[in-house]
C-alpha cells in the first residue's frame, strides 16, 4: 500500500486514465502491453497515468501541443514489449517458491 502520495493527484490521474483507455488507441496499446508483461490492472493503469502526467508536464513546460506520435514512438513500444519476470500479487508474498522448512 502506498502511504506517501498526493491523494488528490492520484485520484485525478486514475479518473483521467479511464477515458484514455477507451478513446486513445495509443494509450490502450500501452496499457495492454503492460498487462501482457505481467502488471496488474492497478499497476498498468498507474503506469499509464504517470506517463501521461509526464507528457502533460512536458507540454505545459515547452508550450508544445500533445502529439501521440511523439508520446508513443514505435521503437520505444517495441522495446517495452519484452517480457519480464512475473511479480507476486501481494507484497507479503514471495515471487519465487518458498523453501521447505527443515525438519
Amino acid at each position: 500500500m502506498r502511504v506517501v502520495r498526493n491523494k488528490r493527484l492520484s485520484h485525478a490521474a486514475h479518473v483521467w486514465t479511464l477515458p484514455l483507455l477507451v478513446h486513445s488507441p495509443e494509450a490502450r496499446a500501452h496499457y495492454d502491453r503492460r498487462r501482457a508483461r505481467g502488471d496488474s490492472y492497478s499497476a498498468a493503469a498507474r503506469n499509464l497515468a504517470n506517463r501521461h502526467l509526464g507528457m502533460l508536464y512536458h507540454c505545459l513546460q515547452t508550450g508544445q501541443p500533445y502529439d501521440p506520435a511523439k508520446a508513443f514512438p514505435a521503437q520505444r513500444d517495441q522495446d517495452a514489449a519484452t517480457p519480464r519476470k512475473p511479480q507476486a500479487e501481494h507484497a507479503h508474498q514471495e515471487a519465487e517458491e518458498p523453501q521447505p522448512i527443515p525438519a
